[in-house]
């Protein structure tokens, strides 16, 4: 769930959710791995909420055994910008 549709005056659609979503499934697309994580629901969601992912560990954008393009690590970094 994108980070504006935790606020309380927020619409549940828009184009900042579609984008963020969009960056999601980029980020799985690449990795096969989610980009947030949470022991629990409340630590997910915090995650999300501050806009918390990690790039693979393995990051050398030289390697052609790295999972993104600079191209798509640059979609995805303003793709999942929190706009809260």
């Amino acid at each position: 769930m994108p980070p504006e549709t935790r606020q309380k005056d927020s619409k549940p659609n828009g184009t900042n959710n579609d984008i963020w979503a969009m960056g999601v499934l980029t980020y799985i697309m690449h990795t096969s791995m989610l980009p947030f994580a949470g022991k629990d629901k409340v630590e997910l969601d915090i995650s999300i909420s501050k806009g918390n992912y990690k790039i693979p560990v393995d990051f050398d954008p030289n390697s052609h055994k790295f999972p993104f393009s600079l191209e798509a690590l640059d979609f995805i970094e303003m793709t999942l910008q929190n706009e809260v």
